[in-house]
């Protein structure tokens, strides 16, 4: 390897190890950011393909809910009934 190509790499290197070491400040949540969060799990789409059903706690408690896979947020709940 050439003198100059062997100290632009070890430069370069110099610098990617520099700029590795800065640490990124962090982001702070109020409580009231993190509570405000909404989960969603078990996915799945429907028998013709047309919705996506998924549980999630939007509303404060988990129900199954049901988009359009066409696009749109057209949410539907879904109730059991007994």
């Amino acid at each position: 390897m050439k003198p100059r190509s062997l100290f632009l790499a070890l430069g370069l290197a110099a610098s990617a190890a520099a700029a590795a070491t800065q640490a990124r400040p962090s982001r702070e949540y109020t409580i009231e950011q993190f509570l405000a969060t909404t989960g969603i799990s078990g996915a799945s789409f429907s028998f013709d393909g047309g919705r996506l059903l998924f549980s999630s706690n939007a509303t404060g408690i988990y129900n199954v809910q049901s988009i359009p896979t066409a696009g749109g947020w057209d949410v539907y709940h879904v109730v059991l009934a007994p």
